[in-house]
């Protein structure tokens, strides 16, 4: 069983991000980037030591407990090469 958190960062504080959205009347500025686990991954330096890796058997079924945390954002999931089922 893995529990994969899916996120979104932004490089400004996020209750600013909201307020000027609140303000404005309009939707949040899109985030500059989405997060598994917290980290952004391994495209990004600054989590390459913490990119989240999922260590698993051929051929084993394995739970995969997906939670959206993002404020407003839709988000697909796959696992690549992989049939899901939900």
């Amino acid at each position: 069983e893995f529990v994969i958190l899916l996120g979104e960062w932004w490089n400004a504080n996020p209750e600013d991000v909201l307020a000027q959205a609140l303000a404005q009347g309009n939707g949040y500025n899109i985030s500059d980037a989405i997060t598994i686990n917290g980290q952004p991954g391994a495209l990004y330096n600054c989590s390459a030591e913490g990119t989240e890796v999922f260590n698993v058997t051929q051929g084993k079924n394995y739970l995969l407990r997906l939670v959206n945390a993002a404020v407003n954002f839709q988000m697909y999931f796959s696992v690549a090469n992989h049939s899901l089922t939900v």
